[in-house]
């Protein structure tokens, strides 16, 4: 089963002098004219414009964490301009550089695309009358700024996203301005995107002839869980001094321990509140959690902190892929695993 629960369209704003982007008029056809077939999927599909399609890359990081902190676990479909192009280019991977730089220090000199079945795609779409080609050649502008910052995120944060970016040919009236580059028409981009759509959508849980979202269980994410202390003070400054987390207590004294998009609500045992699990003990709990800082660095920080490791590194099998592990213990006893993913699970496995 997917780990995200809608597709986002994503396109960028003019470039090098334009008034506009292809793909910018792409997202506004496809909000106007999304068509019968799509509907019962209408809550299902985000369009996102992105004003900066070029500029400082720390510009287009901001833009990429606001488009991560809204939608999260999704399928990133993005879109963007490719001049001299005259038929649809589904990008194959992703490149660490942006305008001859590295995009980050610490990752990989590229990415492969991550959309279930992009590789054949472009068959598919030939098929279907809409010219198209798999491409290796990403090129180093905010387009693929995005897709490697969004693939980064998922192989070193472990956000549960899928991600691909689709070049359009310009539009008849950039071509014309341009020098008569190859162009096709918005409506005939727009029909091209709207078959991708209704592949991709065919990837999400659906039931029952009509095909209707959401048909029976969904679960997202975790999103909290209760953990039950012996001592609140002391078990709050363990997960803030030595796990960085931020503590928060709320009016009616409840203590909270955030990190990343999670939470852990911290509960003085015994607890009266109800309602609760039928059995509460501190130090019952085996929590594993993702760090993207070195493992090698982790470790040494919790010996600075006089945190006694009672194994690792080691390599154990995670949710989405391999991982390297440490284990500790919190006050409490609670067996901590916290670990770097090391490797994505392979497909069909």
């Amino acid at each position: 089963m997917s780990t995200w629960e809608r597709v986002v369209v994503t396109a960028f704003g003019p470039v090098g002098g334009d008034t506009v982007n292809a793909s910018e008029c792409l997202l506004r056809h496809l909000e106007a004219h999304l068509p019968e077939r799509l509907a019962p999927w209408r809550e299902c599909i985000a369009l996102e414009y992105l004003p900066a399609a070029e500029g400082p890359r720390e510009e287009l990081d901001r833009q990429a964490a606001d488009l991560l902190a809204r939608h999260g676990p999704a399928l990133y479909l993005l879109t963007g301009q490719a001049a001299g192009r005259a038929r649809f280019s589904l990008e194959q991977l992703a490149v660490n550089r942006y305008q001859g730089r590295p995009i980050t220090e610490d990752g990989p000199p590229a990415y492969l695309a991550d959309v279930p079945g992009w590789a054949e795609l472009p068959e598919a779409l030939r098929r279907a009358g809409i010219p198209a080609r798999a491409s290796r050649d990403p090129g180093e502008g905010a387009c693929n700024h995005l897709l490697y910052t969004l693939l980064h995120a998922a192989s070193r944060e472990g956000v549960g996203l899928r991600a691909g970016l689709l070049h359009i040919p310009l539009t008849p009236e950039q071509a014309a301005r341009s020098g008569d580059l190859p162009s096709w028409p918005t409506a005939f981009v727009a029909a091209g995107v709207r078959a991708l759509l209704e592949r991709l959508l065919a990837h999400l849980p659906r039931a029952g002839a009509a095909g209707a979202p959401w048909a029976g269980a969904r679960l997202v994410r975790l999103d909290h869980w209760v953990l039950p202390v012996t001592d609140l003070e002391r078990s709050a400054r363990f997960y803030t001094r030595v796990l960085g987390m931020d503590l928060r207590v709320d009016a009616r004294g409840r203590y909270a321990l955030h990190f990343g998009r999670h939470r852990i609500d911290l509960r003085p045992h015994p607890d009266v509140t109800l309602p609760q699990a039928r059995r509460t003990e501190p130090g019952a709990t085996d929590l594993c959690l993702l760090t993207d800082q070195p493992l090698p660095r982790f470790i040494a920080h919790l010996m600075n902190e006089g945190v006694a490791v009672e194994e690792g590194p080691v390599q154990r099998e995670g949710a989405e892929g391999v991982l390297l592990s440490v284990y500790f213990r919190d006050p409490d006893g609670n067996l901590l695993e916290v670990a770097n993913r090391i490797g994505r699970r392979a497909a069909g496995r």
